[in-house]
């Protein structure tokens, strides 16, 4: 089982070349992270917001994502994912292994219009 196209170019995009999400995201999307505390950012809109987000050092390198399970309502163009990923720390060297659940609605054109991931921020 391999991951949707769209949300493939999103997780390249975000872990090794942020312009890249200009690719793959309506220019009005939203990314949100429920699980984000206060000290977080919780909500980025518009595709020029997540670039600026993305862009620049990186903490983490060498990411594997694997697809755990999928359910896709097309008719809705909405996609559900179970994410594994594992990445190695940059400044540490030290693993990093995390677990992600993607509700992910796309446009007409099939750019993603919406973005909602939840994560264990305890691993973070």
């Amino acid at each position: 089982m391999d991951l949707h196209p769209a949300m493939a170019g999103h997780l390249h995009a975000v872990t090794q070349d942020a312009h890249a999400l200009r690719d793959v995201w309506a220019t009005d999307g939203v990314l949100e992270f429920p699980y984000a505390t206060a000290d977080m950012t919780a909500r980025i809109e518009g595709v020029d917001a997540l670039v600026a987000y993305f862009d620049g050092a990186r903490r983490w390198g060498d990411w594997t994502f694997t697809l755990v399970d999928e359910v896709q309502d097309e008719a809705r163009r909405l996609i559900v994912a179970e994410i594994h990923a594992e990445a190695v720390w940059v400044e540490t060297g030290r693993p990093y292994v995390q677990d992600y659940v993607i509700w992910m609605r796309l446009d007409e054109a099939g750019r993603i219009r919406s973005w909602r991931e939840y994560w264990d921020k305890a691993r973070v």
